[in-house]
């Protein structure tokens, strides 16, 4: 077989693996989107594939200006847009520190199950997201989604700061080594970016020479293509990863789905690059950016296109900075982006609705609602309900509470349906739940007689005969008993026929008795009389 020949048949063996690798895997684990896996990749498309080290330190370099973006001009500016990205302080990276800011805008902006854990109520802050990386003193109401940590945020057990984490620019072995068992992954953006971690051996040298403490390793194609979710060859080491895929793993460690992610150099070093208006696009579709430095990690949230401005959270405070496009920051040179979509949520969130605790009745137009609502582990959030009472006309959407006051159509008695809707972050509509309640305002009547009607009796033992109506309403359920009208017998049961005592010695005896329905109206108090006479 001529060269070439055979060397397109081997390059066709080679993507028809890959093709079905990417299959299987994908059908396996639930992964969506594409994937370039180094370990099929031949040495030519390797060296395709460059290499840097993101290792930028807790502070930022000296001697640079680091320009304040303007609340107020951003918000009077027609060409101005941010995001609400929240902020954070260097935490144990660059850029597991961007990745947690990032995340953490998602977890307010509809994915809630990004983090879960007790500090402020479940929701990651607004502000200093992560702790820091003073293990020691970690920052008061942080969260964990950057690093987990021993004694932070609710953890009991050794997390990623414990086991990977010495000092800034440390190299290994990791502190885990020799003394515990690692921990597993899970719960925080630098365990699955392999940050701080010593595991990797990326310059074929004998030993490990990643990552030292504060590096992320991330890569890209030497050229303006997109490179897709990249799983390093297993001889680097392993697990294969890095920061790109982190994100991808993170996010289904979270239980969502990954639509596509991919670096990208920017059009500034390759023509056909990631470029200002693709950056804008992100913005404008609810998508921070993952912004790639020469040596440092930062999230783009926000843009200014009258003068190629980016706004982003430098990972040095808490706030909004301003770069030019394209540019450097704090001497660091613009180099490409690093891009996740998640897929939206298009599941209808569920819900009940239950009134006056599930009475059957109620004589009043005022009744007590109570609510539950779920929108699962991955939905985006329930944050609205609404109410009919004809399933047509419906009130305006409005905050949840698992408690209500409602106020019953009028018109005549007869049964109410009320009837609930809820809505999530992602605008689903949950089908309509209902419950209903026989609205009775109408007293019941009844009768009673004594002996039959007897005019006297030997006897204080009588027999009550008794009846009662009520109509359409909610029925009669209790009946109740006196002998002066001031002093009553508990409720009971109604019998149409009912023994009762007569008080006291010879004379006029009157028995007095009242209804109750089931929608808690009280009848008249009907009577009867008998003398009791000595025998």
């Amino acid at each position: 077989m001529p060269d070439h020949i055979a060397g397109r048949t081997r390059r066709m063996l080679v993507l028809v693996a890959a093709v079905v690798l990417v299959l299987w895997q994908s059908l396996a684990f639930g992964q969506s989107g594409l994937t370039t896996y180094g370990d099929l990749l031949s040495p030519q498309e390797l060296a395709t594939i460059q290499r840097r080290v993101i290792a930028s330190p807790p502070t930022p370099p000296p001697g640079f200006v680091r320009p304040v973006a303007q609340a107020g001009a951003i918000a009077k500016s027609l060409t101005s847009k941010t995001l609400p990205v929240p902020t954070s302080t260097w935490t144990y990276g660059c850029t597991p520190t961007s990745a947690g800011m990032i995340f953490a805008y998602y977890d307010r902006n509809g994915y809630p199950n990004m983090y879960t854990g007790p500090a402020n109520g479940g929701v990651c802050p607004l502000t200093d997201v992560g702790q820091g990386d003073v293990i020691a003193s970690p920052v008061a109401g942080a969260c964990s989604i950057i690093a987990t940590q021993n004694g932070f945020d609710g953890r009991v057990t050794p997390g990623h700061a414990d086991d990977y984490y010495s000092a800034y620019n440390a190299a290994g072995p990791d502190p885990w080594v020799g003394l515990r068992t690692e921990h597993a992954w899970g719960g925080c953006t630098a365990d699955y970016m392999g940050s701080n971690q010593w595991r990797w051996n990326y310059d074929s040298t004998s030993g490990i020479d990643s990552n030292t403490d504060g590096a992320t390793t991330v890569f890209s194609n030497n050229s303006s293509a997109k490179l897709y979710n990249y799983v390093p060859p297993a001889y680097y080491g392993t697990p294969q990863t890095e920061a790109c895929h982190g994100l991808r793993l993170f996010a289904e460690s979270r239980g969502y789905t990954v639509l596509e992610n991919y670096t990208q150099e920017i059009d500034a070093l390759y023509a056909g690059g990631f470029s200002f208006a693709n950056y804008v696009a992100e913005i404008d579709a609810g998508f921070p950016v993952m912004l790639q430095l020469d040596g440092h990690t930062m999230v783009g949230v926000g843009y200014d296109t009258a003068t190629s401005t980016v706004y982003c959270n430098d990972t040095w405070d808490n706030a909004v900075h301003t770069m030019t496009w394209g540019g450097s920051y704090s001497g660091m040179a613009h180099q490409g982006v690093t891009i996740i979509h998640l897929a939206p949520d298009t599941t209808p969130p569920t819900g009940t609705i239950v009134i006056n605790s599930n009475r059957s009745a109620t004589n009043s137009r005022n009744v007590s609602l109570a609510l539950t609502w779920n929108d699962g582990t991955s939905g985006s959030g329930v944050v609205r309900m609404r109410f009919s009472d004809d399933g047509s006309t419906w009130t305006a959407w409005q905050s949840l509470a698992a408690t209500l006051p409602y106020t019953l159509p009028p018109g005549a008695d007869g049964h109410r349906t009320v009837r609930v809707q809820f809505l999530d972050k992602a605008n689903n509509r949950s089908a309509t739940y209902s419950d209903f309640i026989l609205l009775d305002t109408t007293a019941p009547t009844g009768s009673i007689t004594i002996n039959g009607g007897a005019s006297t009796t030997t006897s204080t033992a009588v027999t009550l005969g008794l009846t009662w109506a009520d109509g359409s309403g909610s029925q009669v359920s209790r009946v109740r008993f006196s002998d002066d009208g001031a002093h009553w017998t508990a409720w009971c049961l109604p019998k149409a026929s009912m023994a009762h005592t007569l008080p006291g010695a010879v004379g006029y005896k009157t028995v007095r008795a009242q209804f109750l329905d089931g929608a808690g109206n009280y009848s008249l108090v009907y009577n009867d009389y008998i003398k009791l006479v000595t025998p």
